[in-house]
């Protein structure tokens, strides 16, 4: 990775001191989260392979338009729950009735 302030480049998950400017630039924050995620999406994967195999490798283009469009609805619906779960917490959080 490239520091945005002196072009140097360092690991990510290390922080990094610039070249020619003082300062300590700590790695982003999305790798304090990586390794959790990458954990569980590995766990995903696994427990996809234990019941379906490699089918979805062989999905025709027409199958997996159809199957991401599924998942799309899935997560929209997801984001329907969160919305109104978050809007019963701020009126919570400022004494509002719903």
């Amino acid at each position: 990775m490239r520091c945005s302030v002196c072009d140097g480049e360092f690991e990510p998950t290390q922080p990094h001191r610039c070249l020619g400017t003082p300062g300590t630039h700590d790695a982003p924050q999305w790798t304090d989260h990586w390794g959790e995620f990458a954990a569980q999406l590995k766990g995903k994967l696994e427990k996809g392979y234990q019941e379906y195999g490699d089918d979805s490798f062989d999905l025709s283009l027409d199958q997996l338009i159809k199957e991401l469009q599924a998942e799309c609805l899935d997560i929209a619906g997801w984001g329907l729950i969160l919305w109104v779960k978050l809007r019963r917490l701020d009126a919570m959080v400022h004494g509002k009735t719903s």
